[in-house]
Protein backbone atom coordinates (compact mmCIF):
# COMPACT_ATOMS: atom_id res chain seq x y z
CA UNK A 1 0.00 0.00 0.00
CA UNK A 2 1.32 3.42 -0.99
CA UNK A 3 -0.33 6.15 1.08
CA UNK A 4 0.32 9.83 0.43
CA UNK A 5 -0.73 12.36 3.05
CA UNK A 6 -1.95 15.44 1.21
CA UNK A 7 -2.64 18.00 3.96
CA UNK A 8 -4.65 18.96 7.01
CA UNK A 9 -7.77 21.07 6.51
CA UNK A 10 -9.03 22.02 9.92
CA UNK A 11 -9.48 18.66 11.65
CA UNK A 12 -9.59 16.67 8.40
CA UNK A 13 -6.46 14.86 7.29
CA UNK A 14 -6.67 14.28 3.53
CA UNK A 15 -4.88 11.31 1.99
CA UNK A 16 -4.58 9.39 -1.28
CA UNK A 17 -3.86 5.75 -1.94
CA UNK A 18 -1.63 4.75 -4.85
CA UNK A 19 -4.62 3.67 -6.94
CA UNK A 20 -6.01 7.24 -6.81
CA UNK A 21 -8.50 6.65 -4.04
CA UNK A 22 -8.90 9.83 -2.01
CA UNK A 23 -9.89 9.74 1.60
CA UNK A 24 -10.06 11.58 4.87
CA UNK A 25 -9.44 10.90 8.54
CA UNK A 26 -10.94 13.12 11.19
CA UNK A 27 -8.39 14.10 13.84
CA UNK A 28 -9.78 14.76 17.32
CA UNK A 29 -7.44 15.77 20.16
CA UNK A 30 -4.43 14.44 18.26
CA UNK A 31 -6.03 11.02 17.62
CA UNK A 32 -6.85 9.79 14.11
CA UNK A 33 -10.32 8.35 13.69
CA UNK A 34 -11.46 5.75 11.14
CA UNK A 35 -10.42 6.52 7.54
CA UNK A 36 -13.17 7.07 4.99
CA UNK A 37 -13.13 7.37 1.22
CA UNK A 38 -14.17 10.76 -0.18
CA UNK A 39 -15.80 9.66 -3.41
CA UNK A 40 -18.91 7.58 -3.88
CA UNK A 41 -16.97 4.61 -5.18
CA UNK A 42 -18.05 1.04 -4.70
CA UNK A 43 -14.65 0.12 -3.34
CA UNK A 44 -14.61 -1.41 0.10
CA UNK A 45 -11.39 -1.04 2.02
CA UNK A 46 -10.29 -4.19 3.74
CA UNK A 47 -9.97 -3.99 7.55
CA UNK A 48 -6.18 -4.46 7.33
CA UNK A 49 -5.97 -1.56 4.83
CA UNK A 50 -8.07 0.65 7.10
CA UNK A 51 -5.79 -0.19 10.05
CA UNK A 52 -2.67 0.60 8.00
CA UNK A 53 -4.10 3.91 6.75
CA UNK A 54 -5.03 4.87 10.29
CA UNK A 55 -1.59 3.86 11.58
CA UNK A 56 0.27 5.90 8.93
CA UNK A 57 -2.02 8.90 9.40
CA UNK A 58 -1.43 8.75 13.17
CA UNK A 59 2.34 8.65 12.59
CA UNK A 60 2.02 11.70 10.36
CA UNK A 61 -0.03 13.56 13.00
CA UNK A 62 2.42 12.55 15.75
CA UNK A 63 5.40 13.82 13.72
CA UNK A 64 3.72 17.16 12.88
CA UNK A 65 5.20 19.11 15.84
CA UNK A 66 8.71 18.12 14.75
CA UNK A 67 7.97 19.10 11.13
CA UNK A 68 6.56 22.42 12.32
CA UNK A 69 9.68 23.02 14.42
CA UNK A 70 11.94 22.26 11.43
CA UNK A 71 9.86 24.57 9.22
CA UNK A 72 10.12 27.35 11.80
CA UNK A 73 13.91 26.86 12.02
CA UNK A 74 14.17 26.95 8.22
CA UNK A 75 12.09 30.15 8.10
CA UNK A 76 14.29 31.72 10.78
CA UNK A 77 17.42 30.83 8.78
CA UNK A 78 15.81 32.22 5.62
CA UNK A 79 14.95 35.49 7.39
CA UNK A 80 18.53 35.70 8.71
CA UNK A 81 20.02 35.16 5.24
CA UNK A 82 17.60 37.63 3.64
CA UNK A 83 18.63 40.25 6.23
CA UNK A 84 22.27 39.38 5.59
CA UNK A 85 21.91 39.91 1.83
CA UNK A 86 20.29 43.27 2.50
CA UNK A 87 23.35 44.11 4.63
CA UNK A 88 25.55 43.20 1.66
CA UNK A 89 23.50 45.38 -0.67
CA UNK A 90 23.84 48.36 1.70
CA UNK A 91 27.53 47.86 2.56
CA UNK A 92 29.71 50.82 1.56
CA UNK A 93 32.24 48.55 -0.18
CA UNK A 94 29.52 46.94 -2.28
CA UNK A 95 26.84 49.62 -2.64
CA UNK A 96 26.61 51.25 -6.04
CA UNK A 97 28.84 48.71 -7.77
CA UNK A 98 27.45 46.71 -10.63
CA UNK A 99 28.74 43.32 -9.56
CA UNK A 100 28.61 40.35 -11.88
CA UNK A 101 29.46 38.16 -8.89
CA UNK A 102 26.88 36.99 -6.40
CA UNK A 103 27.76 36.50 -2.74
CA UNK A 104 26.40 33.17 -1.55
CA UNK A 105 28.47 33.26 1.60
CA UNK A 106 26.85 33.55 4.99
CA UNK A 107 29.15 36.10 6.60
CA UNK A 108 28.88 39.78 7.39
CA UNK A 109 30.81 41.99 4.93
CA UNK A 110 33.08 43.36 7.68
CA UNK A 111 33.88 39.91 9.10
CA UNK A 112 37.51 38.80 8.66
CA UNK A 113 37.67 36.10 5.98
CA UNK A 114 41.36 35.15 6.27
CA UNK A 115 43.72 35.88 9.15
CA UNK A 116 47.02 37.46 8.17
CA UNK A 117 48.55 38.39 4.83
CA UNK A 118 47.31 36.64 1.73
CA UNK A 119 46.56 36.87 -1.97
CA UNK A 120 43.68 35.43 -3.94
CA UNK A 121 44.21 33.50 -7.14
CA UNK A 122 42.13 32.37 -10.08
CA UNK A 123 42.85 30.76 -13.44
CA UNK A 124 41.53 31.50 -16.90
CA UNK A 125 40.58 28.85 -19.49
CA UNK A 126 44.20 28.62 -20.76
CA UNK A 127 45.45 27.98 -17.22
CA UNK A 128 47.03 31.42 -16.73
CA UNK A 129 47.01 32.52 -13.12
CA UNK A 130 45.59 35.81 -11.90
CA UNK A 131 46.84 37.01 -8.52
CA UNK A 132 45.29 39.74 -6.40
CA UNK A 133 47.12 42.45 -4.56
CA UNK A 134 48.36 41.56 -1.10
CA UNK A 135 45.73 41.78 1.64
CA UNK A 136 46.19 41.88 5.39
CA UNK A 137 43.26 40.32 7.30
CA UNK A 138 40.83 40.68 4.37
CA UNK A 139 37.14 40.98 5.13
CA UNK A 140 34.45 39.21 3.14
CA UNK A 141 33.80 42.51 1.33
CA UNK A 142 37.50 42.50 0.29
CA UNK A 143 37.11 38.91 -0.89
CA UNK A 144 34.05 39.89 -2.91
CA UNK A 145 35.93 42.75 -4.58
CA UNK A 146 38.87 40.45 -5.35
CA UNK A 147 36.50 37.83 -6.72
CA UNK A 148 34.89 40.40 -9.01
CA UNK A 149 38.32 41.53 -10.17
CA UNK A 150 39.34 37.93 -10.87
CA UNK A 151 36.25 37.46 -13.04
CA UNK A 152 37.23 40.49 -15.11
CA UNK A 153 40.81 39.20 -15.60
CA UNK A 154 39.94 35.56 -16.27
CA UNK A 155 36.80 36.36 -18.30
CA UNK A 156 34.94 33.69 -16.30
CA UNK A 157 31.38 34.93 -15.95
CA UNK A 158 29.99 31.43 -15.65
CA UNK A 159 31.10 30.74 -12.06
CA UNK A 160 29.60 33.83 -10.42
CA UNK A 161 28.43 32.53 -7.04
CA UNK A 162 31.11 33.05 -4.40
CA UNK A 163 30.65 30.34 -1.78
CA UNK A 164 33.89 30.79 0.14
CA UNK A 165 37.68 30.60 -0.12
CA UNK A 166 40.13 27.73 0.23
CA UNK A 167 43.89 27.43 0.71
CA UNK A 168 45.90 26.59 -2.37
CA UNK A 169 49.17 24.68 -2.51
CA UNK A 170 51.05 27.99 -2.42
CA UNK A 171 51.79 29.60 0.94
CA UNK A 172 49.53 32.55 1.74
CA UNK A 173 47.38 32.10 -1.36
CA UNK A 174 43.68 31.33 -1.45
CA UNK A 175 41.38 30.34 -4.28
CA UNK A 176 37.70 31.06 -4.63
CA UNK A 177 35.09 28.36 -4.04
CA UNK A 178 32.39 29.05 -6.58
CA UNK A 179 29.18 27.76 -8.04
CA UNK A 180 27.48 28.54 -11.30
Amino acid sequence: MNLHIIRMEGNDLLWRLSDNLDGVCYVRDGRVETPQLLDDSYVDLRPCTIREIRKQCQEWVDAKPERDKEAKEWNNRYDYYRALWETWEDHEGVKGRNYQAVASIYHEPDEIAVQGECRFTAYDEEGRMWRSTLYNNPTWADVMRAFEESMEHTDDYHHVFLEGVHKTEFSGEYGFSTGS
